[in-house]
């Protein structure tokens, strides 16, 4: 017996919307729990190489991916929150990839 379409479209949507919430609440609490190992990535990065200051940044991904995990997680403004969530994951992307693959330090 085969579950009805529209029900498994919607357990996948939550499991997606728990998933990608789960992603940013942690890298929240991650950046929370051990700043220095953002700083060294954010310092690594091409970032490091074009500012100075970085823990401003830091900041801001404290508060920016708990924000981002809790709106996706209630469901609110979808269509924009989800779409700060992709641009924000390809920067996150970039500044990675410059971190390991091009160490500006």
């Amino acid at each position: 017996m085969q579950p009805e379409p529209g029900r498994t479209d919607l357990l996948l949507r939550w499991l997606l919307r728990l998933g990608l919430a789960g992603v940013f609440i942690s890298n929240s609490i991650g950046a929370w729990y051990d700043t220095s190992s953002y700083m060294d990535l954010l310092r690594t990065s091409f970032m490091g190489r074009i500012l100075e200051d970085l823990r401003p940044w830091v900041e801001f991904i404290k508060y920016n991916d708990l924000i981002v995990g809790l709106l996706i997680l209630a469901g609110l403004w979808p269509k924009y929150v989800l779409a700060w969530a992709g641009v924000w994951l390809i920067g996150v992307t970039v500044v990675r990839i410059s971190a390991t693959l091009f160490p500006w330090v």
